[in-house]
């Protein structure tokens, strides 16, 4: 009687198959891929907040010179001057393309102090900043 050879003891697979080193490349790469796309709208969003924050400094040290003078309305040589010493200085400033409107104060002092730039984030956009101010009336 012919005799059956015995059954090899079977091996243990090892190391992984081709297919699933290129799935858990895909896996990762997708993972990485939506990191950075976060992290790049962190960045936009800390500069869109850092530019908020520089027109309203902006505009504090604005309302702090009409408080100054005691005045709504300041002297237009004295605002162009700021204007083009402060405000419109992108180093100082932080805002490109700043520009400034301010209203005539209503019967109670409001004053309007309006301030647009271009947003670096949102590809040449406008941007403004508005506060309402209350600054006292001229003392006559």
């Amino acid at each position: 009687m012919p005799s059956i050879p015995p059954a090899r003891p079977r091996r243990r697979q090892q190391g992984f198959t081709l297919l699933e080193v290129l799935v858990a490349m895909l896996l990762t790469f997708v993972g990485l891929m939506g990191m950075l796309q976060i992290h790049g709208r962190a960045i936009g969003v800390a500069i869109d907040a850092t530019e908020r924050n520089q027109a309203a400094l902006m505009a504090s040290e604005l309302a702090a010179l009409m408080w100054a003078n005691n005045s709504a309305t300041l002297d237009s040589t004295v605002l162009d001057t700021w204007k083009t010493t402060r405000l419109q200085n992108e180093d100082i400033s932080g805002l490109r393309a700043a520009e400034l409107t301010v209203s005539d104060p209503d019967a109670s002092g409001v004053v309007l102090i309006t301030i647009r730039w271009t947003s670096v984030t949102h590809q040449g956009q406008a941007s403004r900043y508005v506060t309402e101010m209350v600054i006292p009336q001229e003392l006559s």
